[in-house]
């Protein structure tokens, strides 16, 4: 394979190549066989719904580990390593099915707009416990959340100096 590749030194005949595509070689490194059989499933899961936030834990979607490999990928990108395996090729293709490389910021955003759109509707931030908006983001439990970790008794959460002030501009009642 990695001879046909041109990734290492060595010579294939045509004739050997014939040979081995007789017998159903597969040039691809199992890596790559690999990549597009994960990649596939999370396409499908993306298609079912409507992003790539795949709980670590979720061990058979679609035949394969999804959630662990989706949580691998992040940790690849965060640190800058496999860059062999993670392409900025397939950087773009997972980013063109909805990946969400950093999950923390991503969430953090999702429910600073629905508090900025509650906000703008009710004039404040005095949100039920119990409230989902519309698109089933549950606001009130979050608003919760984000109250005990700014009194320290939920460490779920961090809020940092940035995110206080921001839910400070839209009203927030601590």
């Amino acid at each position: 394979r990695l001879v046909h590749a041109g990734k290492t030194g060595g010579k294939l005949s045509d004739a050997q190549i014939q040979k081995l595509d007789a017998i159903g070689m597969r040039w691809d490194s199992a890596r790559d066989v690999a990549w597009e059989r994960y990649y596939a499933a999370a396409k499908a899961y993306f298609e079912e719904h409507g992003d790539l936030l795949v709980n670590a834990g979720d061990n058979n979607y679609h035949g394969v580990s999804l959630g662990r490999w989706i949580a691998q990928l992040r940790g690849y990108r965060k640190n800058g390593i496999q860059s062999a395996f993670l392409t900025e090729q397939r950087i773009q293709a997972l980013d063109a099915i909805g990946m969400v490389w950093d999950v923390f910021d991503y969430l953090w955003l999702r429910y600073y707009t629905a508090c900025a759109e509650y906000s703008r509707e009710h004039g404040n931030l005095d949100v039920p416990l119990n409230f989902v908006s519309a698109d089933g983001t549950k606001l009130g439990q979050w608003i919760n959340n984000i109250r005990n970790a700014r009194k320290r008794t939920d460490t779920t959460y961090r809020l940092l100096p940035e995110q206080i002030q921001a839910l400070d501009a839209l009203g927030m009642l601590w």
